[in-house]
């Protein structure tokens, strides 16, 4: 079960702006400077348009504050680091056919239920009723 792509680099933006995560920084790195309050406040969209480092997504950029889903699927090789080359996608979609009969989208959880009940009744047979 994964989440979907966009939400979760949406949902990373905000995390890493959320009071308690940089009480917890601050703690462990007390030396580290706190960021300014325009930082804090500034949405996502406004990151996205203004075209703003944090918020770019580039073929073959390394992020080392957000590991993307390629990365997970793709492996350990060094050609798997890096936003979106064809080398991660490519064997991410050979792994992913090879070693998973099921990968579920988070923020589509009745369908991914939906396609486990049916693929593997045994286990996941009613579970949808559940929710």
């Amino acid at each position: 079960m994964v989440r979907d792509p966009v939400e979760r680099a949406i949902s990373w933006y905000y995390y890493v702006r959320a009071p308690w995560y940089f009480v917890e920084r601050k703690n462990a790195f007390p030396d580290i400077p706190l960021p300014s309050s325009s930082w804090l406040r500034k949405d996502y969209e406004t990151c996205v348009r203004k075209k703003d480092k944090e918020c770019r997504y580039e073929e073959g950029q390394v992020r080392p504050d957000f590991a993307q889903l390629t990365e997970f699927f793709c492996g350990q090789d060094h050609n798997c680091t890096g936003f979106n080359t064809e080398f991660a996608l490519k064997r991410a979609i050979e792994n992913v056919e090879k070693h998973y009969a099921v990968v579920g989208i988070l923020e589509e959880m009745n369908m991914t239920l939906t396609v486990l009940e049916h693929y593997i009744p045994r286990f996941f047979k009613g579970a949808k009723d559940l929710l």
